[in-house]
């Protein structure tokens, strides 16, 4: 349950600190444990934009997460392959001026993250239902999860897997692959009951539109939208055509997180 594992992290610091190390957690000093850099800084060099982060800790690894923006709504990203968190962050610093929180989750091989990547997907859903945890702690009152190609799949595993604890209220994927680490989404995803948001291009090279269509007849939830025509892969859609006339992805992306 959500509480016992709050219990159990805040233990794990509570250790770290008095030893002076934690081997499981980069950046550790004699002093503290350091956290990771900032996406201001990695992303943009020190940039304008306000931001810092944290370490999300599983059973698998610590998880280096960004944070921008503060408010009531926190959105959980999680970035494409061969990518880091720096893909969502300017998408995260306007969604500030909405009053939404973004969690900018680095997945195992990316930002500081230090953990097993024997799956990615699986490895990557236990850092977002860990997020939502802490999410939940810091009192957020609407929680969503978001990702971008394998991110996508990431959270929607994330939902699946997390459906019975529940603590987020809704998800969102961008033309993630529907079959990743063993898993075909579509043999699982009737326990996702949240609403929730599939995107694909109809020239996406990872996901087709069919298979997207039919992850979303599959999902149990009676609030399920899937935009057929968006334009590119991923985050690259989020400036693309979108489902409404005169309202691209990325618009419709955020009035979904808003709610």
């Amino acid at each position: 349950m959500i509480r016992r594992r709050i219990a159990a992290v805040l233990a794990a610091a509570v250790l770290c600190t008095t030893l002076g190390a934690c081997t499981g957690a980069p950046g550790a000093s004699d002093a503290s444990v350091a956290p990771p850099k900032t996406p201001s800084e990695v992303c943009l060099g020190g940039g304008s934009h306000e931001s810092s982060s944290t370490w999300i800790e599983t059973a698998d690894g610590t998880f280096d997460v960004g944070l921008v923006g503060d408010g009531d709504t926190t959105a959980i990203f999680v970035h494409q392959m061969d990518a880091n968190a720096c893909g969502w962050f300017l998408y995260a610093a306007d969604l500030a001026s909405q009053g939404v929180r973004s969690m900018l989750v680095n997945l195992c091989g990316s930002g500081e993250t230090e953990c097993s990547k024997s799956s990615l997907t699986d490895t990557g859903a236990d850092a977002v239902l860990a997020a939502v945890e802490a999410a939940v702690a810091e009192g957020a009152s609407r929680v969503v999860l978001v990702g971008a190609s394998i991110g996508g799949t990431t959270v929607m595993k994330a939902a699946i897997r997390g459906a019975a604890d529940g603590g987020f209220d809704a998800v969102a994927d961008l033309s993630g692959p529907i079959v990743a680490d063993g898993t075909d989404l579509r043999a699982v995803a009737d326990a996702i009951t949240v609403p929730t948001l599939l995107v694909v291009s109809p020239n996406d090279p990872v996901v087709s539109p069919s298979a997207m269509t039919e992850l979303g007849e599959v999902i149990s939830s009676d609030d399920v939208t899937v935009i057929l025509d968006g334009g590119g892969h991923g985050w690259d859609m989020l400036n693309g055509a979108g489902g409404t006339p005169g309202s691209t992805i990325g618009e419709q992306l955020a009035a979904f997180i808003v709610g």
